[in-house]
């Protein structure tokens, strides 16, 4: 709330709810700008459900590869008779 009464003009996230209910991330952006002679307050919302949801996706991915590779660094040399 404090963004919005305070006219900050960068982006920021927050959580937004659909009328069913169900919460969901969203990055908002806000502007003053000039409209009929006045100053009025423009904002965009937008839906970042599929980012944040790739993001995790990444992380978990990113994850997997750093235990297989610890996993293989950790591992004794077998020789190619050994695999045999």
């Amino acid at each position: 709330m404090a963004n919005i009464t305070s006219g900050y003009e960068k982006p920021y996230e927050a959580i937004g709810l659909h009328k069913n209910g169900k919460k969901f991330p969203i990055s908002v952006e806000a502007r003053n700008v000039p409209y009929k002679g006045e100053m009025v307050r423009t904002v965009e919302f937008r839906d970042l459900t599929q980012q944040k949801e790739a993001e995790k996706e990444i992380k978990l991915k990113n994850r997997i590869q750093s235990a297989q590779l610890r996993l293989i660094n950790e591992a004794p040399e077998l020789s190619s008779t050994e695999l045999l």
